[in-house]
Formats: structure tokens, C-alpha cells, sequence
């Protein structure tokens, strides 16, 4: 036997007609601040992912010299990927290349994370916002990531903890470039 219909389904009006929150989408993003790309975002973005490139590129240089002896002892060339040293001695410029690319992708996710929690950052300018995100980053990133090479990874300590502070001036100097750029 055929249902009867009800009084509420009688009244149902179609999407078209209906004028309520979800007449035609359930949510609206495009008023919600930075839903869209334009231009000054992607500016921030480029030269903030180009400044963390050049100063990972300068920190981890400076690091390497430095650290040449742990670099070439014989007993940890088994360690090293076969882009960065496919024989004993310096290497190969296709590993520079990928360290750009390398860098430059990590650049734009770091800015892109500034720009999430900039507002949450401690500091009254960009100088100390950026700084305060560098410490941020270094103990959510950088530390533990030491910590679990140390862990996992036969190296000297020594060579670890020259990159755990290389990894602080990066992040440092970085938060303070994507905080100057994201203001």
C-alpha cells in the first residue's frame, strides 16, 4: 500500500528554490582570508623559498668546510649517498643541483608554515617573530631529527652536532627572512 504523503514532504522546495545554508554549496571559501593565490602571496612564497636556499646553500658550504675530516675518513664513505660522493673526493655538480632544488622546495614549505602561525609567533615585529619561529622550527625539526640520527646513523658525534648547528643558523636566519618577506 502506497505511504501517504506527509505534511513536511509536501513542503520541500528544491535547491534552486530553497534559500537556506545550503542552498547551493555547503561552505563558501572563497571569504576566508588567503583562499586564494595572488600575486603578493606568490611573491612572498618565491622569495622566501629563494632567501632559505641561499642561506642553507651558505651555512651548509661553510659546514662542509669545516667539517672535511669527518667528510673524507675512509671509514664512513659507505655512509654517503652515491649522488653526493660516487667516489672519494668532492662531489659531482649534479649534487648541487639537487641541493638547490632540494632547498628550495623545503624553503617554500618553511614559508608556507610561517605564514599558518605567524599571528601565534611571540613578538611585537617581524625580527622577533622570525627569530621565535626559527627556535619553533629548530626544536620541532631540527632536534629531534638530531636525536634520532644519533640513534640510527653510525657518524661521529662530532659531524652531528656541527649540523644540528648548522640546521639553528638556517632556521634562524631563514624565520627572519620569511617573517621580513610574510609582513
Amino acid at each position: 500500500m502506497p505511504r501517504k504523503a506527509s505534511s513536511k514532504s509536501a513542503a520541500f522546495k528544491p535547491t534552486s528554490v530553497y534559500s537556506g545554508p545550503r542552498g547551493t554549496t555547503d561552505t563558501d571559501y572563497s571569504s576566508y582570508a588567503g583562499s586564494r593565490l595572488d600575486w603578493h602571496t606568490l611573491k612572498i612564497f618565491i622569495l622566501g623559498a629563494l632567501a632559505f636556499t641561499v642561506i642553507s646553500f651558505i651555512v651548509h658550504m661553510a659546514g662542509a668546510m669545516v667539517d672535511m675530516g669527518y667528510y673524507m675518513m675512509p671509514a664512513y664513505f659507505s655512509v654517503w649517498s652515491p649522488l653526493m660522493m660516487p667516489i672519494a673526493g668532492p662531489p659531482p655538480i649534479e649534487f648541487t643541483y639537487a641541493s638547490l632544488l632540494f632547498g628550495f622546495i623545503t624553503g617554500a614549505i618553511f614559508v608556507y608554515c610561517y605564514t599558518l602561525v605567524r599571528r601565534a609567533m611571540p613578538g611585537n615585529n617581524w625580527l622577533s617573530k622570525g627569530l621565535n619561529y626559527g627556535m619553533f622550527v629548530m626544536l620541532l625539526a631540527g632536534l629531534p631529527t638530531y636525536m634520532s640520527m644519533t640513534l640510527l646513523i653510525n657518524l661521529p658525534q662530532g659531524l652531528l652536532v656541527s649540523w644540528l648547528v648548522q640546521s639553528f643558523i638556517t632556521y634562524e636566519l631563514a624565520g627572519m627572512a620569511a617573517a621580513r618577506f610574510a609582513r
